[in-house]
């Protein structure tokens, strides 16, 4: 699967469904797979495959910000420096300077670089945010159809251009420019730097995720290079791959193979993204359903079938970004009357990535076994049953500052479950979690006991066992735990399940 259909409204008996009167919608985060993009990096080009492909209509209107010279401690003047890139290459010849080639019918001026989004990629993440205003403004009243304060908004995104383009053109079809205040200001995004980015797995930064990362690896390649499934591919496109002049290739397909299988997939998967008859089609044999499937169950488990067989590939993967989902869930359900910045905003929107996704969706137990398609997105929503009041105030004055009432105990967040009070596990009471991945709830394996879910319905994981849950993955220090056990075995003597 490379692209999802457009997202169409819920139906009132659908909505009614999902969204039962008995509770109350408080939070939402979002994490979004960026859109449609061209392929990051050259493959198959002895094939005649294009590298570099005219999908960016928008590289006709680049804009620039340039800052003009003025007086000292005045505010610099800035102003809009249009312009068009015009891509060149080396003649074959001499060494002259000629037009970058594309395909017929197609412009210059259109391409796309390695890994950008393009103009599906843009379409599909603004209809995204087009079917979350649908959804949490028009149908369920849970955001005001005009934004007039950043405070409801919490944005962030990974470094990478695509991510980052995908979410602002998302939050552009969440509140397009006619329904935002004209004094609301820029809107704030944040990233972390590389060596901090929780948002994927990130073994470049946490040296002992790297080493689970690749023994994983090395197990999928024993898995499947052998496989049935590899000789079916390799009985379809195995002529295109042995007539490779490059002698660093692969005449086969395998995991660790060059061109690898998840680069294959990856190139087949962004070339169908842009249209049965766009010029940067593969030669018939690779949209072979036995070659897709193939090639994503060879994805499937050299990226994410470890996060559902190793307690500690979990942690160091999907443990940082889950604790903070966890914990501003519990911060909104202990915060009265959303008074602090973190609690007041409504929707968390997330760009990031597959791995993002498929990582969480197996470390949770709750994935469908495919590879997560662009534009994507898990939805993770917090409830509070109509019959449950909101937090109360903490005691004020002297008496409560010195600890005489009140209990003065650290705020629950990512406090683990085993060491809060039972006041402070109370106000977990009656607040639910749901997920939904590309608007299909989910269930969570340990959410399925009696007493851990909405009574009728498994998906409603009850806020205290879903932060229990998310606490046996969260690591107490990341940075910290990621350079414990260097050398160890990597791979559990037996599956550790995920869910629980």
């Amino acid at each position: 699967m490379t692209s999802i259909s457009p997202p169409t409204p819920y139906s009132p008996t659908e909505l009614a469904q999902l969204y039962p009167s008995s509770l109350s919608l408080l939070k939402v985060h979002v994490f979004l797979r960026h859109g449609e993009r061209a392929i990051i990096k050259p493959r198959l080009e002895h094939l005649g495959h294009p590298q570099l492909w005219p999908y960016c209509t928008y590289s006709r209107h680049m804009r620039s910000i340039i800052t003009h010279p003025t007086a000292a401690a005045a505010t610099p003047a800035e102003s809009d420096l249009h312009w068009q890139r015009k891509l060149h290459m080396l003649s074959a010849t001499d060494d002259s300077h000629v037009p970058y080639p594309v395909p017929p019918n197609t412009l210059r001026e259109d391409i796309c670089g390695f890994g950008m989004l393009t103009d599906a990629g843009r379409a599909s993440t603004y209809a995204l945010g087009a079917h979350l205003r649908q959804l949490y403004v028009t149908s369920l009243g849970f955001l005001p159809p005009k934004l007039s304060t950043q405070t409801l908004l919490s944005l962030r995104s990974t470094d990478v251009p695509r991510a980052l383009d995908s979410l602002q053109h998302t939050v552009s079809g969440l509140y397009p420019p006619a329904h935002r205040a004209p004094d609301l200001g820029p809107f704030e995004i944040r990233q972390a730097a590389r060596g901090h980015e929780t948002l994927f797995p990130n073994g470049d930064a946490c040296p002992r995720l790297k080493q689970l990362m690749q023994a994983f690896a090395k197990r999928a390649e024993l898995r499947w290079d052998s496989s049935p499934a590899a000789d079916r591919v390799h009985a379809h496109i195995g002529k295109y791959m042995a007539a490779s002049p490059n002698p660093g290739d692969s005449p086969r397909i395998g995991v660790n193979s060059k061109p690898s299988a998840l680069g294959i997939m990856d190139s087949i998967n962004a070339t169908r993204a842009n249209g049965t008859t766009a010029a940067t089609r593969l030669p018939k044999e690779f949209y072979h359903p036995d070659v897709i499937s193939a090639l994503e169950t060879a994805g499937l488990e050299e990226w994410f079938t470890m996060y559902a067989d190793s307690a500690e590939a979990r942690r160091l993967a999907a443990g940082p970004m889950l604790g903070d989902i966890a914990a501003d869930l519990a911060h909104v359900a202990e915060t009265p009357s959303r008074t602090t910045a973190t609690a007041a905003a409504k929707i968390a929107l997330n760009g990031c990535h597959d791995t993002t996704l498929g990582t969480m969706l197996y470390s949770l137990g709750a994935s469908d076994g495919r590879w997560p398609p662009f534009t994507s997105h898990v939805a993770i929503e917090l409830f509070r049953a109509a019959s449950t009041p909101a937090a109360k105030p903490p005691p004020t004055g002297l008496l409560a500052q010195l600890g005489l009432v009140g209990g003065a105990t650290r705020p629950i967040q990512r406090t683990p479950m085993a060491e809060l009070s039972a006041a402070q596990k109370a106000l977990l009471d009656g607040h639910y979690v749901r997920i939904r991945y590309n608007d299909r709830p989910v269930t969570v394996p340990g959410c399925r006991a009696e007493g851990k879910h909405l009574p009728g319905d498994e998906t409603f994981c009850t806020l205290s066992a879903f932060k229990e849950i998310v606490d046996n993955m969260t690591p107490k220090q990341w940075k910290t735990e990621c350079m414990m056990n260097l050398g160890a075995p990597a791979i559990p003597p037996k599956p550790e399940p995920a869910g629980f």
